[in-house]
């Protein structure tokens, strides 16, 4: 077992101060085990071992020993593992010292602190959020719509501190998308049938944009909608063409429960040059880049145009497939979804299911 800086068992050390012989019990029983963090003892703080340790200058570092009045300056030389302790809590000193005065400057601007009953806002609700750098690490601060400045710590807070920083990554790439256009898609708000999709969380986590074929720019959050996020992501990325919407509960269950075994034909708008043999690969499958490839039936509807034949494609594998054989999409469209077909039907109109057309 590891030895007590002063060579005493702590039981037998009773000339100290209550003080120091609760600090050394706490270190005798943590030897030997997960390292021992003085914030997780409740009561009365626990004096550190070194006090008044001062910056380093070059190699040497100057403390006060517990227990003594006396400075000793140390050289890096003599014990470098004492001396990188030093360093470390002299830096941790160091943050703990800005954070409180961080925290004390948020309180003086009329943030007030973030306990354990508050709720991070949903992301319609924030006026304002700042960046995690802004404090300095462990501090983000946050307004609402409704006029609340918060204050959030992220050793007093740990979960809420996440959620505020996460919330602040999506807002910010909320914010670039409505420069660029785009609104954030409202409470129950339905789906406009899609001219593009773009892929899941191409701008942020839990994020999703598509155009409408009205024109209308969409930016999505789980968050907000969970609900339209999942319809949307569900739809091949970048495509547009056939949807199928129903009340019909068969219906439903025969399209979801199915959907895996249904074969779904997109025509794909492509440029480039495709590789040699690069349709007969397409068709018979293959591995590209540690990666299998399934086999589609795919085939030229005309020089600039692809025909796809596939079962329940993922997000990007209609563009991965494409590229692995050297073309570029430029845009798809889905025409048909097992045995219904879009047909002549108009971008963004709609018609009803004909009694003998089966999925």
């Amino acid at each position: 077992m590891t030895a007590i800086p002063n060579g005493l068992d702590p039981a037998e050390n009773t000339g100290t101060d209550a003080a120091r012989n609760k600090f050394e019990t706490a270190l005798f029983t943590a030897v030997d085990r997960p390292a021992f963090d003085p914030s997780k003892i409740r009561g009365p703080s626990i004096p550190l071992p070194y006090q008044n340790v001062q910056a380093p200058v070059g190699n040497t570092i100057t403390y006060t020993p517990l227990g003594s009045d006396k400075p000793v300056t140390l050289k890096q030389i003599d014990n470098p593992r004492l001396f990188e302790q030093l360093v470390n809590q002299y830096n941790a000193q160091k943050s703990d010292d800005a954070l409180a005065k961080n925290l004390a400057d948020s309180k003086s601007a009329g943030y007030q602190e973030a306990d354990a009953s508050t709720v991070a806002p949903g992301l319609a609700n924030y006026k304002a959020i700042g960046s995690t750098t802004e404090l300095g690490p462990g501090l983000i601060r946050y307004e609402t719509t409704s006029g609340d400045k918060v204050v959030v710590s992220q050793k007093e807070t740990p979960a809420l501190f996440a959620q505020v920083s996460g919330d602040s990554a999506k807002l910010f790439a909320i914010n670039a998308s409505q420069a660029e256009g785009y609104r954030l898609a409202g409470p129950d708000e339905p789906f406009d049938p899609a001219a593009a999709i773009g892929a899941p969380e191409e701008v942020g986590p839990g994020l999703i944009r598509y155009t409408a074929a009205s024109g209308d720019k969409v930016i999505v959050s789980q968050d907000e909608t969970p609900a339209l996020y999942d319809q949307v992501v569900k739809l091949q990325a970048g495509a547009s063409g056939l949807q199928v919407y129903t009340q019909d509960w068969r219906t439903e269950r025969k399209i979801t429960s199915d959907l895996r075994k249904l074969e779904q034909e997109y025509v794909v708008e492509v440029s480039g040059e495709i590789i040699k043999h690069g349709l007969e690969r397409l068709n018979r499958g293959f591995e590209w880049k540690g990666q299998e490839l399934p086999a589609v039936k795919a085939s030229w509807q005309n020089e600039t145009r692809l025909r796809m034949v596939l079962k329940n494609p993922a997000p990007g594998l209609i563009e991965l497939l494409c590229r692995s054989v050297g073309l570029q999409v430029v845009g798809m469209r889905r025409i048909r979804l097992g045995g219904v077909a879009m047909g002549k039907l108009p971008a963004g109109q709609w018609r009803y299911l004909e009694t003998k057309e089966k999925f």
